[in-house]
């Protein structure tokens, strides 16, 4: 009750404000009439539009919150919003400042993609709230819906506090090549392997160190890998997890073969791994095929 009856008196002073503005007015119509000097109605306009300008700030303090959206390449957006606008609201803004269409925004709070309906308080937005904005247009994992998008980048952030760097490596857009592999990749660290398979399945994978294709077996490499379709996204649970690299193949992970571009288990099970538990093969296949491969350099991720 105590907010409603700040806003009343805002408005209230608002309109006693504009009346003084109206008669102002009149006087600069009459001005040559009236013989009033241009210096004395200045100064009386003055404090008035500054006592304006200040009720509108605390107007906005009291009814609207600000909202912070990050957009997936790490550019923050701020609006400000009334708890009972609705998303579709939210998104005419985010067009009004960012000149996006409507049509074309993706809003998330953590990995929940938000409906145009839903309100920002049915929404439990708070100024808090960890909100992402995706456009169609992203040029980041190029295969992945975003809801896919969203939560590989959730669990790095989490999990790695690290996020997307540049795009080292696309088989669609480099050729599908060990050599082009290697070239693009070989010697980066902290490397984020987006895959996709045959059977529309979506993994993330990544490594710490640097790859290397000498065929050396190095140790506590495979860090993380991310199933957005089984909602996991773990570290390793065996600290000496393995991988080698051979030059005319890809990396080669402990129970995860990525060779461009196939992805195969070398467990006959996959249930069976003793280090990471992965969704079942399709029925009847005894591995995963690999259709789309991109590979990301990250970086540390700044909150």
């Amino acid at each position: 009750m105590k907010s409603i009856h700040i806003t009343k008196l805002m408005e209230e002073k608002l309109n006693e404000l504009i009346q003084k503005l109206d008669a102002l007015t009149e006087k600069v119509s009459s001005l040559e009439a009236n013989m009033v000097s241009k210096s004395v109605l200045t100064e009386e306009i003055k404090p008035i539009l500054n006592e304006m300008a200040a009720i509108k700030v605390e107007m906005i303090s009291k009814n609207d919150m600000k909202i912070r959206l990050r957009t997936i390449t790490g550019k923050d957006i701020d609006i400000y919003a009334k708890r009972t606008d609705k998303i579709i609201d939210v998104k005419t803004k985010i067009k009004e400042k960012e000149n996006i269409p409507e049509n074309q925004q993706f809003i998330f709070l953590d990995e929940n993609l938000l409906e145009d309906n839903s309100t920002i308080s049915e929404c439990n937005i708070k100024e808090s709230s960890n909100l992402y904005l995706m456009k169609v247009d992203d040029e980041i994992f190029n295969f992945a819906s975003p809801q896919e998008k969203i939560y590989i980048i959730n669990s790095i952030h989490k999990l790695l506090n690290k996020d997307i760097g540049v795009l080292l490596y696309s088989a669609r857009k480099n050729g599908d090549d060990s050599n082009n592999f290697h070239k693009r990749v070989d010697r980066n660290k902290d490397l984020l392997y987006v895959i996709k398979t045959t059977n529309d399945i979506t993994f993330a994978i990544y490594i710490d160190k640097p790859l290397l294709s000498d065929g050396q077996t190095r140790t506590d490499s495979l860090q993380m890998i991310i199933s957005p379709a089984n909602k996991f996204a773990i570290k390793s649970l065996n600290d000496q997890a393995t991988y080698h690299c051979k030059s005319d193949i890809g990396a080669h992970f402990h129970c995860m073969q990525l060779n461009t571009p196939f992805l195969s288990s070398n467990c006959t099970d996959i249930n069976s791994c003793s280090d990471f538990t992965l969704p079942a093969y399709p029925s009847g296949n005894s591995s995963y095929q690999i259709k789309e491969l991109e590979v990301y350099a990250l970086k540390e991720y700044t909150n």
